[in-house]
């Protein structure tokens, strides 16, 4: 029997193997498996070879292993495997959310953590360090406590572990008031000279003065005060209170205050059964608004909005939401979908109609920011097959894991990993990204054989809005080995180029002579390039020699990374691309209309430069036949339109080509399938579309990107559809530059200059697998906006 490792935690990976049996008097006839626990009760069982098995619970396992050979003889052999349960890590964070209850504190456990996979703790809260815990074990991360003194507080935050294994933390915070009160309001409109009551919910203040919003004020020593409105509006109402001291507070509030000629509207919200309090002049001057996310679900309410009469009776209510959505409910429930730009605040619009008179209200308006709420995970896991930890070597691979990620206002868009080494901690090793939340890198030797360095773990999870939750802020204590170098016999590499200098469109062939000082031969995967020098190696090709197309002009560092046997090297040089002079070119797209196709050759390009840049165009719309009876089925010229309609005779896939000429007598063509098997709305179902892009500086200027179809055959065609409006609103009318990051196809026309905002090109497969591509518009508003689209290819 051999088991690796023969410790471990709860979610540690074991292997059971028993290809050490043997019998002497024959061959193995039977296998039998038991693992017991402490108490011998069997858990597991087996008659395999080999298993892999992960244990549910720490404790000491006997590992029971039974053979018989073919003449009936038996042998067993019994092992123990410790499962030990890693303790929990206890953080926590508080803040004061309202400035009119300073003594009220809101604390969140969510940075706290079991670094066993599956593992739940609950959450024990000590607010005043007297011993006592006034909370025991909730399951909620995020409570609230007010304090009726003012001080300086520890407190206290124990978590606990299925298996009863505990962590403590601790804070001092100080309170310096204990004065609080709420200001509220009998009604949220009232008619112009119709008195209302404003009162105080406080338990200690001493005194008021009053601000009504119109010019007067009033001072009281009770908590409540009457006021009446002359004139219609709407007021902010303030609230000043006071200790005895004459230490003071407000808390505002806004009133509508309606002629009597029209109805009030009365828009009120609250998220989650709360009444969150507004923030002062967020959205301007005289306009405030609330912070939320697109996960938060927005009740709306217009039960206080008035008629003419001062009742709520007979009322048509509107609501204006964003993206000129209506809703006619009284109450009703919205969650945003985009994000607000740079400076800016989502709005949504009450106005009610009195059903009777037919008057209309004015209209009362909500104020939101609405922000990103970036990526969160419950635990970090990195672990190695290494039974001692305290004796681990260089070459070591090491598992990284997240468990739990979620975004909850949008998607994950990918994950990078990397480590670093201490006391180097700006330099990145191993950085990669991946589509799912785990990995495998390898640490390697830096420094001299036989150095030990700490390596600490990094993970990063980026939203589809470009928000970015980096583990650095919870794992950062506990996220390190410490390895030691071992013999450092790194590959020796180098690589030559056929061409230093190319031509958008061309390329360009790598040869590498990389050997390994040992005189292995080294594998095809062995080799990872970096075509852009993004830092980023591409995963999709490997081996000594390799081809790369490069699509736009620019300077280019090109790195080779050869790993082996965990140890690696790079070699890094410079290429040259140079625009293209090979104009004109061809493009066409295609519209399926019933029985007929409509095609448009008006993305095709022409050399600016020429006298006159006028194209033309030669159609043969089926090249495997022959139109013209000459005997050469792909020279037939079926129209010289630049948007021509033909009717095919079945519903089938025909290969179409496109010629243009100028009048220098160059030409470019382009051929691609036309499947009239697919409706339009069957090809827009097989679609990318990537979600609209915000720039940072320049809100609006955006990029939308849709590609049909988004699944095709090697050898295929899709459309690209890029579309770009400028920050000030204007069109876009530079060019836009498309590139293969990962996978192999070709575009044409490549760039495009986009026309009032529209850059459309010809995109084909020429090797299956995943195909990542680039599409780049360089000279916005905002600069240079890119975008990556993912399609699969099918051979």
């Amino acid at each position: 029997m051999r088991v690796s490792p023969t410790e471990g935690g709860v979610n540690t990976l074991f292997y059971f193997t028993s290809q050490d049996s043997r019998s002497d008097d024959g061959l193995i006839d039977a296998l039998e498996w038991t693992i017991q626990d402490d108490e011998g009760q069997a858990v597991f069982e087996s008659e395999e070879a080999a298993f892999d098995y992960r244990f549910s619970r720490p404790g000491d396992y006997k590992i029971i292993l039974t053979v018989t050979d073919i003449r009936g003889e038996r042998d067993t052999v019994v092992e123990t495997v410790s499962v030990r349960s890693r303790p929990p890590v206890s953080a926590f964070e508080y803040e004061k959310r309202m400035p009119n209850h300073p003594n009220q504190v809101f604390f969140d456990a969510i940075h706290s953590y079991d670094p066993d996979e599956g593992d739940r703790i609950s959450y024990s809260w000590d607010f005043n360090n007297d011993g006592d815990f006034e909370l025991v074990g909730v399951s909620d991360t995020a409570v609230e406590h007010t304090y009726d003194r003012p001080g300086t507080y520890r407190v206290r935050l124990q978590v606990e572990d299925s298996f009863g294994q505990r962590a403590l933390s601790e804070q001092i915070i100080e309170i310096d008031s204990v004065l609080s009160a709420d200001l509220v309001m009998d009604r949220a409109a009232v008619k112009v000279g119709e008195p209302i009551t404003f009162k105080s919910r406080s338990t200690n203040a001493q005194g008021y003065l009053w601000e009504f919003g119109d010019g007067t004020t009033e001072s009281t020593s009770k908590n409540e005060v009457t006021h009446t409105y002359e004139k219609s509006g709407s007021y902010l109402v303030v609230m000043n209170f006071f200790d005895r001291d004459d230490n003071g507070l407000k808390d505002t509030a806004h009133l509508l205050v309606s002629s009597g000629d029209e109805p009030v509207a009365v828009a009120h919200f609250s998220i989650e059964g709360a009444d969150p309090n507004t923030i002062e002049d967020l959205c301007g001057e005289g306009k405030s608004g609330l912070v939320v996310t697109r996960a938060d679900r927005i009740r709306l309410d217009a039960g206080a909005s008035l008629n003419t009469d001062g009742s709520g009776r007979l009322l048509s209510y509107q609501w204006n939401l964003p993206g000129d959505l209506k809703n006619s409910n009284k109450q009703t429930q919205y969650k945003f979908e985009s994000v607000s730009a740079s400076g800016e605040c989502a709005e949504i619009g009450l106005t009610v109609r009195d059903d009777l008179s037919g008057r209309v209200s004015q209209e009362d308006i909500l104020y939101f920011k609405v922000v990103n709420q970036v990526p969160e995970v419950t635990d970090f896991i990195f672990q190695t097959s290494e039974t001692d930890l305290s004796g681990l070597v260089t070459p070591l691979k090491v598992h990284l894991k997240l468990i739990g990620p979620r975004d909850v206002d949008g998607t994950i868009k990918k994950y990078r990993w990397w480590y670093t080494r201490e006391g180097f901690e700006d330099e990145r090793f191993a950085l990669h990204s991946t589509a799912q939340p785990e990995t495998e890198l390898i640490i390697t030797s830096y420094g001299n054989p036989g150095q030990t360095n700490r390596y600490y773990f990094w993970a990063e999870l980026i939203d589809n809005d470009g928000g970015v939750y980096e583990t650095r802020d919870r794992f950062d204590e506990v996220n390190f080995f410490e390895v030691t170098n071992g013999p450092n016999l790194s590959p020796v590499v180098n690589f030559t180029m056929d061409k230093t200098v190319l031509t958008v469109g061309d390329s360009v062939t790598f040869d590498s002579s990389a050997y390994d000082p040992q005189g292995d031969v080294l594998p095809p995967d062995a080799y990872r390039w970096d075509f852009d020098g993004d830092g980023n190696f591409d995963d999709s090709t490997s081996g000594a020699q390799v081809s790369r197309q490069y699509n736009t002009p620019g300077e280019y560092s090109v790195r080779l990374k050869v790993v082996y046997r965990g140890l690696s090297s790079t070699a890094q040089k410079t290429i040259s691309v140079e625009p293209s002079n090979s104009l004109p070119q061809a493009a066409f797209t295609y519209a399926v209309r019933d029985d007929q196709v409509v095609f448009d050759a008006s993305n095709s390009r022409f050399d600016p430069e020429v006298a006159d840049p006028a194209l033309r165009f030669e159609w043969d719309f089926d090249i495997d036949s022959d139109a013209d009876g000459n005997g050469v089925n792909d020279d037939d010229v079926q129209s010289t339109e630049l948007r021509p309609t033909f009717s095919y005779p079945a519903i089938e896939t025909y290969r179409v080509k496109l010629t243009v000429k100028d009048n220098t007598g160059r030409e470019g063509v382009v051929a691609r399938d036309v499947d009239l098997n697919l409706t339009e709305a069957e090809r827009l179902r097989n679609s990318y579309q990537t979600l609209r892009i915000s720039a940072p500086t320049h809100a609006l200027t955006y990029m939308d990107v849709d590609v049909i179809p988004a699944r095709l055959k090697v050898g295929r065609t899709a459309d690209i559809t890029v579309r770009i409006l400028n920050a000030d609103g204007s069109p876009y009318e530079g060019e836009v530059f498309f590139d293969v990051l990962e996978g192999s196809g070709e575009f044409s026309p490549n760039p495009v200059l986009a026309d009032q905002s529209i850059a459309q090109a010809l995109f084909r497969a020429t090797g299956s697998g995943q195909v990542v591509l680039r599409v780049r518009a360089t000279q916005t508003l905002f600069g240079e906006l890119s975008e990556e689209i993912i399609l699969t290819v099918e051979p």
